[in-house]
């Protein structure tokens, strides 16, 4: 079996295709070098990655008593209704006026973080995504929230036995 595997190890490096799949490869190796340096330090840090993956897995995991059928677990998010709120087309952000009369004026204000901390190496070391709380400032927030944001991300399973840990940003 062993002059079997060498010969076709011969064969494999004298394909000409080969050298030229090994090129594109480094290709691809070396355009994708700074995203993947940047987005480490947000797997290391904050363990985004592995929350990605547990969250996808167990988004169709529910299903009927005899496991025929599963459904996903999914939820619309409408914002608040009001001048200018999200929910609809907006000439500014939202300005608190709400359209209820028993609605909370400051409800209807943007609040948005399109860019949040993401514990990536050279930056804080909060884990923002996905800890934001909600600041009812009665006013429009634009970016990360004020104040301390937790350095923590939920807890995810390294393996099927439920061995849970939790990551926390250095």
């Amino acid at each position: 079996q062993l002059a079997g595997t060498f010969r076709a190890l011969e064969q494999f490096a004298n394909d000409p295709q080969v050298p030229l799949g090994i090129n594109g490869l480094k290709g691809t190796a070396q355009a994708l070098a700074p995203t993947v340096a940047h987005l480490a330090g947000s797997q290391v840090n904050c363990n985004y990655l592995a929350l990605l993956l547990s969250n996808v897995a167990s988004a169709v995991s529910d299903g009927d008593s005899g496991n025929n059928v599963n459904w996903a677990r999914v939820t619309a998010v409408a914002g608040p209704i009001g001048v200018n709120g999200q929910a609809g087309p907006a000439s500014a952000p939202g300005n608190g006026t709400a359209i209820s009369a028993n609605a909370d004026p400051g409800t209807n204000h943007l609040h948005a973080n399109p860019y949040p901390t993401i514990g990536a190496f050279g930056g804080p070391d909060a884990c923002v995504a996905g800890n934001e709380g909600y600041v009812n400032s009665k006013g429009v927030v634009v970016g990360n929230p004020p104040g301390r944001t937790s350095n923590q991300t939920s807890k995810v399973a390294r393996d099927l036995n439920g061995d849970y840990t939790t990551t926390t940003a250095r």
